[in-house]
């Protein structure tokens, strides 16, 4: 019998004046303590577009206040930002907005702390949604280049989805990272209108 292990997924996104900061890598630490003893800590970088890739994270089947993550995202004359209780649930897209606060001389503090208290405002819907819709384009696209791998259409980023990805970036020379980036977001968007206008002639 093959022991299962609830994940959780997150993403961070940052953001300047409300708009995608596009600053790389910037560095994302997420740690989890108990009883103030270091358990977990990794630390990831930022993409191109400021934003970092779809971390899956331990979480326990039942929900639990005392089990949480803790995160600190930091970047060069910006100020580092500390968030506090990042709620996990199985099986959940979760996605927090940062906004990065540049240093300057009237700067009262080089750091932010940023508690979550509810972490269902941030419980994005709308990740899934946009993992349903890559999927779907890229099965689309499939039927033009079938060198793309067929991918499930469930709104879940697992490896086939991530494979599928790379066959793409492997049909048009891109770098192949398995990322659902800005840039895979906005081919597929534009292939698959182009398409479906030749389609429709």
């Amino acid at each position: 019998m093959v022991a299962t292990i609830a994940t959780a997924y997150l993403q961070f996104i940052t953001l300047l004046q409300g708009k995608p900061s596009y600053l790389e890598n910037i560095r994302i630490l997420i740690f989890r303590k108990e009883k103030e003893i270091l358990v977990y800590e990794d630390f990831y970088v930022s993409d191109t577009c400021g934003k970092s890739s779809l971390f899956p994270l331990y979480t326990p089947e039942e929900k639990n206040h005392t089990f949480y993550y803790q995160a600190q995202i930091s970047f060069p004359d910006y100020q580092t930002i500390f968030i506090d209780k990042i709620y996990l649930q199985p099986n959940k897209y979760v996605y927090i907005p940062v906004e990065m606060i540049p240093l300057s001389p009237t700067t009262n503090s080089k750091y932010t702390f940023m508690p979550l208290y509810d972490q269902t405002i941030y419980e994005n819907n709308k990740i899934k949604e946009k993992i349903l819709t890559l999927q779907k384009r890229l099965n689309f696209l499939r039927t033009y280049y079938p060198s793309i791998l067929p991918v499930k259409n469930d709104g879940i980023f697992k490896t086939n989805t991530k494979n599928s990805i790379i066959s793409f970036e492997q049909l048009l020379g891109l770098e192949e990272d398995g990322i659902l980036s800005e840039t895979i977001w906005n081919l597929t968007e534009e292939m698959v209108r182009e398409l479906k206008e030749e389609e429709s002639r």
